[in-house]
């Protein structure tokens, strides 16, 4: 989430997209991709390994149609520089459904105790007014249970482009001037990795920004190379809440813990109120100001429990991990954007499962079944047959009443090492359509339901 909140310029649909923040939904997803995401993504088992380690690489790769991959690389490391002071590097390319995205992040940090640390990171990118700074005071560390705290400067530069742009009087796409700047504050403590009880909190907040934009939606040319372009200027305002809570307790034979994840997102987008007349820019560039045909709020809202454990015997393990959430995606104004043909409030109580059951070879070797599911129950009034009939016209294919698969998984695995290869099954054979009724263009089971792999490598 906080990738998400630090580079809005690479998420699907570019910065201003008019589908929300957190990209719920998007054209290009079908039924499975979520069921996709839930097979191909570490697991909270895995993640704990990559959280307590200073450095390392890891990446997944799995089919998520016949010509495309979803994938996510990411990779960090530390370097001590003298006695008190770190360098940290952070990357993570990403290519999905909802960003295309090469995230880089660079810091350093100074030890002013023993148990107290003081530190700064600045995101890099192409576009400059893209960029985000951060301080950061660290109690202890993460990996030995502490406390994070981070201030964020987001976009510092922004109105910096925006003036050099307005002055120069030369040709652009959009241009970005803040009249309420975005901070980002942000806390992440954990208990000492040596307690069998181990605690998480994640905590975010971007207060709400607002930001006068003006766009290029047309280019005119005239005589001797004389062009005149016409601007649509809004007000866009955006703000970003998240909470993530661990409690997990780990034994000789077992573990068994409880998740809560919940995420707010808005945005409203107006028209600006001088959106009418003409200037000449500079030589041989007019420019006119013609209204913004588009007046809408977009909220986003998600609420997660879940339930985790392993059991652990001799050569055998049985993990498992479930997920009830409420979700809400709503669409609402006085002009929708034209990809939209009416409001929507989509609402829904989704359920997600993922059980394995494992070999261990004492060679490292390891093989297991996996099932993974989804059901999801999607609210609101019924109209011809359809429930939400109005979220279902814009979003025609996305949310079927129920995703199974069994997935064979084959791995190798070492203390620092973990490599995953696997291929699924479709039990549900894809029957049902995105309207929520029995599809009525696939008469036979789609039984193949792709492969994937991951690599996880860590260092001290």
């Amino acid at each position: 989430m906080r990738r998400l909140v630090l580079d809005r310029t690479h998420g699907y649909g570019g910065r201003y997209y008019e589908g929300g923040l957190f990209r719920t939904f998007t054209r290009t997803m079908d039924h499975e991709y979520e069921l996709d995401l839930l097979t191909y993504r570490f697991s909270l088992f895995e993640d704990l390994l990559w959280t307590r380690a200073s450095g390392g690489y890891r990446v997944y790769t799995g089919s998520i149609d016949y010509g495309e991959f979803v994938t996510e690389s990411q990779i960090k490391h530390a370097v001590r520089l003298g006695r008190r002071g770190t360098f940290h590097v952070l990357g993570v390319q990403e290519e999905n459904l909802r960003a295309r995205r090469f995230f880089v992040e660079v810091g350093y940090r100074y030890q002013l105790a023993p148990d107290h640390q003081i530190g700064v990171r600045h995101t890099l990118g192409m576009e400059k007014d893209d960029l985000d700074l951060s301080l950061h005071y660290i109690w202890r560390s993460l990996a030995e249970g502490g406390v994070h705290l981070e201030l964020g400067l987001l976009d510092w530069t922004g109105n910096f482009v925006y003036h050099l742009i307005a002055n120069s009087n030369r040709s652009f796409d959009t241009r970005q001037r803040y009249l309420r700047r975005p901070y980002f504050l942000a806390v992440e403590a954990t208990t000492p990795s040596r307690w069998p009880l181990r605690a998480e909190v994640t905590a975010g907040l971007q207060r709400r920004s607002r930001a006068r934009v003006d766009e290029t939606v047309a280019r005119i040319p005239g005589h001797a190379g004389y062009v005149t372009e016409h601007l649509a200027s809004f007000y866009n305002e955006e703000a970003v809440r998240y909470l993530g809570v661990l409690l997990e307790y780990t034994g000789p034979l077992f573990t068994l813990g409880a998740t809560y994840r919940g995420s707010y997102g808005a945005v409203t987008r107006t028209p600006g109120a001088d959106s009418t007349g003409c200037w000449e820019a500079a030589s041989g560039l007019g420019r006119c100001y013609v209204p913004y045909p588009y007046d809408f709020q977009s909220r986003e809202y998600t609420s997660a429990f879940g339930l985790h454990g392993a059991l652990r015997w001799r050569r055998l393990e049985l993990r498992t991990e479930w997920i009830r959430a409420i979700n809400a995606d709503r669409l609402s104004g006085a002009a929708l954007p034209e990809a939209y043909v009416m409001p929507y409030d989509f609402r829904e109580r989704r359920l997600t499962g993922k059980t394995r059951l494992s070999y261990l070879s004492p060679a490292g070797f390891w093989g297991a079944l996996e099932l993974n599911l989804e059901d999801r129950n999607v609210r609101g009034p019924r109209q011809g047959g359809t429930i939400n009939l109005p979220f279902r016209r814009n979003f025609h294919d996305q949310v079927v009443p129920f995703n199974r698969r069994f997935t064979l998984l084959l791995g190798y695995r070492r203390p620092r090492l973990e490599l995953t290869a696997g291929v699924s099954y479709d039990q549900d054979g894809d029957l049902y359509s995105g309207w929520g009724i029995p599809s009525q263009w696939r008469s036979k089971p789609a039984r193949f339901d792709g492969g994937f792999f991951r690599l996880q490598l860590t260092w001290p």
